[in-house]
């Protein structure tokens, strides 16, 4: 409009940088300030002791009870603050400001817990642990037991299993905060064909004052092999059946469920070009997850050379399943998801290591696997949907000093020394690395001092 700068009479020139003078820039300028504060204070009061005597020996019980303060603030200045459109209830997003602001916090709550366990043995070879937590929370309150048992069937096996439930309640930032984000989205035309390339888009993450708490129940089966007094393995079966998962709503999936939604602001109406997408945190419907842990360690020792270990540690994922838009399930294990509330999820990881202890002294080498999976978004034909493997190896030497009272250790190392660039992501205009599970900084070197006194 010809009416800027301090003058009053001057005019951005958004194509030619050369042609805005300093003056008009300085008068542009100005800072976005946000301070987000979190506080928490907690007491417990616990005891513990044996109530009587079994059998097989004395039954162990702790009880306790414990006070959860809590609060979440978020201060703005005037140029970042949101205000409400009194005519029409609408959010006015902040002038100028491309990420668009937010609204002041200021909230606090207060929860109380009981709970107790008791172990039991019932027998020489068969141990029972009962446990029950009971939470009264400003919003809702539940009452969550654990069973496990674990049976010593031979000296070299034993087997395991438990059975509980558990409760999260929604963050004083899940119910109030607002944030803002640049993501790469893709837009399509009517017809499902994309429109042009993914761009960035300002995306608003709003907290939800309807959120309720996320259940859960959780089983494993477990299985110990001591064959050898050098040589332990172990694998166990989990499974997660969650309820009303606390999550927050993905931008692109809600832009290809309706290209016109409410929550999906355009220039001009409806099919024009995309400028922003609001999300919430919602419950979702449910998510059912389970998988399998493995670990294996095998020690010998070498005399006066001292002791060498080396180890195994594993994690597989049989399915992670989430509602869909239909109203079925998808597994979602072994995908980017890009368009959907899931993180990233590789089926299998694995850690492999081996570390030689003498004396004061010990050197470890560990290399880490992430297993390969794909993405579901369009690519390019210059790129590939395959997501490759990573492979990583760390070195560390160890030097653990000891005084009298005291102790030092100091250690040297080098992360990913063979220097492994992250695998390529397709992601459109995100990062083309997936930050969830690859490190893009390459070979690192450090060394460490710790004094404990």
């Amino acid at each position: 409009m010809g009416m800027g700068g301090v003058s009053g009479a001057e005019t951005f020139n958004i194509f030619d940088s050369s042609a805005n003078s300093p003056e008009l820039i300085s008068w542009l300028s100005t800072n976005s300030e946000t301070n987000r504060k979190a506080d928490l204070l907690v007491g417990d009061f616990v005891v513990t002791g044996d109530l009587f005597t079994m059998d097989a020996g004395p039954v162990g019980f702790a009880a306790g009870v414990q006070y959860r303060d809590e609060s979440y603030s978020e201060d703005r200045n005037e140029v970042a603050t949101q205000r409400i459109d009194p005519a029409t209830g609408a959010v006015i997003p902040a002038d100028l400001i491309f990420l668009g602001g937010g609204f002041p916090v200021d909230e606090e709550r207060t929860s109380y817990a009981a709970f107790a366990e008791m172990q039991m043995p019932l027998t020489d070879s068969i141990e029972v642990n009962l446990a029950v937590r009971y939470e009264d929370l400003d919003t809702d309150s539940s009452v969550d037991p654990k069973a496990s048992i674990r049976w010593q069937a031979t000296d070299t096996l034993t087997l395991r299993a438990s059975a509980s439930t558990a409760f999260r309640e929604p963050s004083l930032a899940q119910f109030n905060a607002t944030q803002t984000s640049l993501q790469g989205i893709q837009d399509f035309e009517p017809d499902g064909t994309p429109k042009g390339g993914a761009v960035f888009v300002r995306v608003s993450s709003r907290g939800n004052q309807e959120l309720t708490p996320e259940e859960s129940t959780n089983y494993n089966f477990g299985v110990i092999w001591e064959p050898t007094a050098n040589l332990d393995m172990r694998i166990d079966y989990w499974r997660f059946d969650y309820e009303d998962v606390i999550t927050i709503e993905n931008a692109q999936g809600k832009l290809i469920n309706d290209l016109n939604g409410e929550d999906i602001i355009r220039v001009a109406g409806p099919n024009s070009q995309l400028a922003g997408i609001n999300v919430d945190f919602i419950n979702a419907a449910t998510v059912d997850t389970d998988g399998l842990d493995v670990a294996a360690n095998y020690v010998i020792s070498t005399g006066g050379a001292g002791e060498v270990g080396f180890h195994l540690t594993g994690t597989h994922f049989l399915k992670y399943e989430i509602p869909t838009s239909d109203g079925g399930t998808q597994d979602v294990a072994g995908f980017f998801n890009h368009d959907n509330f899931a993180r990233s999820i590789p089926e299998t990881k694995l850690n492999v290591s081996a570390d030689w202890n003498v004396g004061n002294h010990k050197a470890v080498v560990i290399a880490y696997w992430v297993d390969g999976y794909e993405t579901t978004r369009a690519t390019p034909p210059t790129e590939s949907a395959k997501i490759d493997s990573w492979t990583t190896v760390d070195l560390q030497y160890t030097y653990n000093l000891a005084f009298s009272d005291s102790e030092a250790v100091f250690s040297i190392g080098a992360k990913n020394v063979f220097d492994e660039e992250p695998p390529r992501v397709y992601d459109g205009v995100n990062f083309s690395y997936d930050p969830k599970h690859h490190d893009p900084r390459g070979r690192m070197y450090y060394a460490r001092v710790k004094y404990a006194f």
